[in-house]
């Protein structure tokens, strides 16, 4: 294992693609869009109990490659986390707000439909 490798919220960095990532902040996780359930259980909800005053965001994503995008991400205040789903990038941030209520809908269905 590369020893340059270092894990933050359950997405794999290492020294190559460090540089396209934003700065690694104090409450902020990054995750890839497969792993929207295990966020969502990990840091929305507190004994199978969602925050309900969490918030669905757009996280800024600069990349010198690209024009300026966003990341779906929601932010809960009762833990101070904020989840950003790096593997989707929007152009506008109104559309990443609603990828990521959407996807949250989603998992919320197949879980009361079992």
């Amino acid at each position: 294992m590369d020893r340059s490798d270092t894990t933050h919220g359950c997405l794999r960095v290492n020294d190559k693609n460090r540089e396209h990532l934003p700065d690694f902040l104090p409450g902020v996780h990054y995750y890839t869009s497969h792993q929207i359930a295990i966020a969502y259980d990990n840091h929305l909800c507190s004994g199978g109990i969602p925050d309900i005053e969490t918030r669905y965001r757009a996280y800024p994503w600069e990349d010198t490659l690209e024009a300026r995008a966003y990341c779906p991400s929601f932010y809960v205040p009762s833990r101070g986390h904020t989840v950003v789903i790096v593997d989707r990038r929007f152009s506008a941030a109104h559309l990443a707000r609603a990828w990521m209520a959407d996807r949250i809908r989603e998992l919320l269905i197949r879980r009361r439909n079992g």
